[in-house]
């Protein structure tokens, strides 16, 4: 690999990772530090699914930022699950504390104050996900894109340093 594509490559990698997801290991910190009957999906506490860094925007997660939450540091997910667990706020207003609604079977989502542990019929937080092998899984219907939809960005840039790569190549090349 010549020097100008090696650049591009990395410059492709350093782009992506932001990009990946948060805290991977959160879903199952809370699953075994709260009790679940599962592990919740990334939408507990992010916008989107798969959770990106950057979008832990959800009520439930600025309550548990507001316990010291931190990215990525498990040891403050844990804390701030003993405060909840200690205080029992109801981010999303429904009545239903957030640690009911986690350890509901299913859990109910803490986000969404139309389901509590006692709405009929409701699917939870650990719906739609479907694993094979050590914690793989299939995105979601609504998923477009297979990265994520913020990683579509990134896409493009890849893109581009592999064009930019390719054309310094051939450049080297035409000598």
């Amino acid at each position: 690999m010549t020097p100008s594509l090696t650049k591009f490559v990395f410059l492709g990698a350093f782009l992506l990772a932001p990009s990946v997801l948060a805290s991977p290991s959160y879903p199952s910190v809370m699953e075994q530090e709260l009790e679940m009957s599962c592990p919740p999906r990334c939408l507990a506490c992010h916008t989107t699914d798969p959770g990106e860094a950057g979008t832990a925007n959800q009520a439930f997660a600025a309550t548990l930022k507001g316990f010291g939450l931190k990215q990525d540091d498990d040891d403050s997910l844990k804390d701030a699950l003993d405060e909840l667990q200690a205080s029992t706020p109801d981010s999303d207003g429904d009545g239903a504390n957030d640690v009911a609604e986690l350890r509901a079977d299913p859990p109910s989502d803490p986000n969404d104050n139309k389901e509590t542990p006692l709405t009929s019929g409701r699917v939870g937080i650990c719906d739609a996900v479907t694993n094979y092998g050590c914690g793989a899984s299939v995105a979601g219907a609504g998923s477009r894109f297979p990265l994520g939809a913020g990683n579509a960005a990134n896409l493009v840039w890849i893109g581009l340093g592999l064009t930019l790569g390719l054309l310094g190549l051939r450049r080297l090349h035409s000598r």
